[in-house]
């Protein structure tokens, strides 16, 4: 017996409704409401199923009663039904956790058919991201590749992603839309997340162009740019005040850095030479080194076809997916990740907490020599970084 609870300020309408669902016998348990205060401290005592609410309520509104309800039971189904439709009305309602919104006059035959279907329907996942955040979140369902859209919260923010084969196609919070709207979610830490139902393209027209892979690169590149700024400020000392500073709009030349650097640039020689060597071992025909940010530290290929750019956001997206499967899985600390494809294989080994080795061999290539080869150079790298 599945349990419902409909909430309007129209008593006759209610009552109309808990009739007409009461009388198909040991079907439905039917709780009312008739204020989203009331609904909500019912919500708290009765284990419900399904919520039908109208959006106009006295006290706080349905959109508020939807916010709190997934609160009090994450992953509830709610269905909003209202006399004021409006496209901005069905966007908020579905950001905040509605299922289906359903337009009055009510018919109760095809009610009845909507909350058939959303309780057939597979509930989903939803629940808190301890430990995670939006970033891992969308990794996640980028790797999986699969057509999925969901609604996330940290606090009062809220947003919205679709998700379409794998791509993010659609990006939405309180006050901005499209990439950046990605990109100021997947600044967040932690939240809350919930699996909503397909929604038609019209409702969710698409509204990220940028690859996925790019996108994810710049979200990471902006993450990182965010831990430096909070990272702990400089203490002015007292002698600092005595040095002579090169006014800000100076430029200082390339050559002068690399001058006064040059255990930098003797360090980028040998991490190339080192690769170089890698792509002597029989089998290996790339070897890149890559920064966590997805910007490439240094890599070589023997046949000369290595597009950086491409491969640093590929490698950085591959390898964060990966850790947040081991996650997901309780299988502990991403070591070493093995790709095998028709044409080759792709190894992935992190480099200290900052860098990502990939080695791109022949699919006939000696996998066990690789891996010792690569356990004996990984340190060397290491310390070269």
């Amino acid at each position: 017996m599945h349990s419902l609870l409909i909430v309007d300020d129209e008593a006759q309408l209610v009552r109309n409704i808990a009739n007409y669902f009461e009388s198909f016998q040991n079907k439905y348990r039917i709780f009312t409401a008739y204020s989203g205060e009331e609904a909500l401290d019912l919500l708290r005592r009765e284990p419900v199923d399904l919520v039908l609410t109208d959006f106009r309520l006295p006290g706080i509104d349905g959109i508020e009663v939807l916010r709190q309800a997934t609160d009090v039971r994450p992953g509830i189904r709610v269905i909003v039904m209202t006399a004021f439709s409006s496209p901005e009305l069905r966007r908020l309602s579905t950001q905040a956790g509605a299922v289906k919104f359903l337009p009055k006059p009510i018919d109760l035959s095809e009610l009845r058919k909507m909350v058939q279907a959303v309780l057939e329907e597979s509930a989903g996942w939803s629940g808190h991201m301890d430990g995670l955040d939006i970033f891992d979140l969308a990794n996640l369902l980028i790797f999986s590749g699969k057509s999925k859209h969901v609604s996330v919260s940290l606090g009062s923010e809220k947003g919205e992603l679709v998700f379409k084969n794998g791509q993010l196609i659609y990006a939405n919070t309180d006050d901005l839309a499209g990439d950046e709207a990605f990109f100021r979610m997947t600044l967040w830490r932690g939240g809350k997340f919930n699996e909503l139902p397909p929604q038609s393209e019209e409702d969710y027209p698409t509204n990220i162009f940028m690859s996925t892979t790019h996108l994810l690169m710049e979200a990471a590149r902006r993450r990182d740019e965010l831990n430096r700024d909070q990272a702990e400020e400089p203490v002015l000392r007292p002698q600092d005040e005595e040095l002579d500073l090169a006014p800000p709009t100076e430029k200082i030349k390339v050559d002068s850095i690399v001058e006064s650097y040059p255990e930098r640039s003797e360090a980028m020689a040998g991490l190339k030479s080192m690769l170089e060597e890698m792509i002597t071992i029989e089998g290996i025909r790339t070897a890149v080194l890559v920064g966590r940010d997805g910007f490439v530290i240094e890599g070589v290929s023997r046949d000369g076809r290595l597009n950086t750019e491409d491969v640093g956001a590929v490698i950085s997206t591959g390898i964060g997916s990966s850790e947040v499967i081991g996650k997901e899985l309780l299988v502990g600390v991403l070591n070493q990740g093995m790709f095998e494809y028709t044409g080759g294989v792709i190894v992935m080994v992190l480099v200290g907490p900052d860098a990502v080795l990939s080695i791109v061999a022949d699919a006939s290539c000696n996998l066990g020599n690789i891996r010792y080869q690569l356990k004996k150079r990984v340190p060397q790298l290491e310390a070269a970084i």
